[in-house]
């Protein structure tokens, strides 16, 4: 499975579901593919090389808000992708995407179109996700704005959003069957340990 390739060759059609469904392409999820490359932890878990560090870290990408439309958005991740395939080995593409699913997270990976059709979850699961994230998404605005307003902490510091996210994650893989688990726990591969420290 090469995890990104697969969200970029599906890119019209998950255009298409989102305007019958409202559920298409999550940039969210793909957005995290060049941060965990400068990890420590996934340097020398993928064995990075000296030299294939250097070219990693020449890779630019302009800010996801410097894009007007989805459209943009996907060319630069395409543009993104084609240049770290061509640093890596095959092997290291193939671990890559499996710290990418443990960097995303189950709630978010479950939801991608590719990953709900390999572990094939049905209707009423899917519909358990959604509802799941809904209830996500509120959390995480009402303790934005309770960091905002008595602690005068910066959002991206996590310090609340954390432990929520892990919670959302372990409710998402509790609506899975054993089968099922043990392929998601085959997708994500052996589990990075330690993790980063940023890795919420």
């Amino acid at each position: 499975m090469c995890l990104i390739a697969s969200i970029l060759s599906t890119h019209a059609q998950s255009q298409e579901a989102k305007k019958a469904t409202g559920n298409g392409m999550d940039f969210s999820v793909v957005q995290f593919y060049k941060h965990i490359l400068s990890s420590k932890e996934v340097i020398c878990d993928l064995n990075l090389s000296p030299q294939q560090q250097t070219l990693l870290r020449s890779i630019t990408r302009a800010s996801r808000d410097n894009y007007s439309s989805s459209g943009l958005i996907y060319e630069g991740i395409r543009k993104d992708y084609f240049d770290i395939a061509a640093i890596l080995n095959v092997d290291q593409m193939r671990r890559f995407d499996q710290l990418l699913l443990q960097r995303v997270g189950a709630l978010r990976a479950m939801r991608m179109p590719l990953i709900g059709s390999k572990l094939m979850l049905t209707r009423l699961q899917l519909d358990s996700l959604e509802e799941l994230h809904r209830l996500y998404q509120a959390g995480i605005e009402n303790l934005n704005a309770f960091e905002v307003a008595y602690l005068a902490t910066p959002y991206s510091q996590g310090r609340f959003s954390a432990p929520l996210k892990t919670s959302a994650d372990r409710m998402a893989e509790s609506i899975l069957t054993a089968e099922q688990h043990l392929k998601w726990m085959g997708l994500q591969g052996k589990l990075l340990d330690p993790k980063p420290t940023d890795w919420r």
